[in-house]
């Protein structure tokens, strides 16, 4: 018995909630849209810091391969020169600069791939929030239509001179 009262209740729970769900669909829909545009907002602030990131990296690796030169030609003029202790502590710090330019490179080249990622699924999800709000309006004017033929239907079935008038034309005829 308590098994069936509680089948009974999870029904009725069921039916006020599409109910309700049903009379502020409208709202509800303006809602999620409001949190997508916050969503929205907030992977296109990653976008600009992920852009700004890799523009960060690939200066730096600029800067890093000028130096790696700069460094080769000192190291060459050193060995011109005979100079043995110089040109190896220039080879030296120029294997370092190449292990760090490697790893930059890599990073540069991450963050581009995920900065392509980002800027897919920023377009996409705004073509989604552009096609929820133009489903809103339409969907408004459909209630809007609704409630007013609604409104029509009551008013007209409800009015006795109307009801009389119809009653005295078929009497006439």
């Amino acid at each position: 018995m308590l098994s069936l009262i509680k089948t009974l209740l999870d029904g009725a729970s069921a039916r006020a909630e599409d109910n309700l769900k049903d009379r502020f669909a409208i709202d509800l829909v303006a809602q999620r849209i409001r949190d997508a545009e916050a969503g929205l907002a907030a992977a296109k602030q990653t976008l600009a810091s992920l852009i700004v990131r890799r523009r960060a990296e690939q200066t730096s690796l600029d800067q890093l391969d000028r130096r790696i030169a700069d460094l080769e030609t000192r190291t060459l003029s050193a060995l011109s020169a005979n100079n043995q202790a110089l040109a190896e502590g220039g080879a030296s710090a120029i294997a370092e600069l190449e292990n760090e330019r490697e790893v930059r490179r890599a990073t540069v080249k991450s963050l581009g791939e995920k900065t392509l990622r980002m800027r897919l699924s920023v377009e996409q999800a705004h073509r989604r929030i552009i096609g929820l709000s133009q489903g809103m309006i339409s969907a408004r004017a459909i209630d809007a239509e609704r409630k007013a033929q609604s409104r029509l239907n009551r008013s007209i079935g409800r009015t006795a001179s109307i009801n009389e008038a119809e009653e005295l034309l078929a009497r006439i005829k």
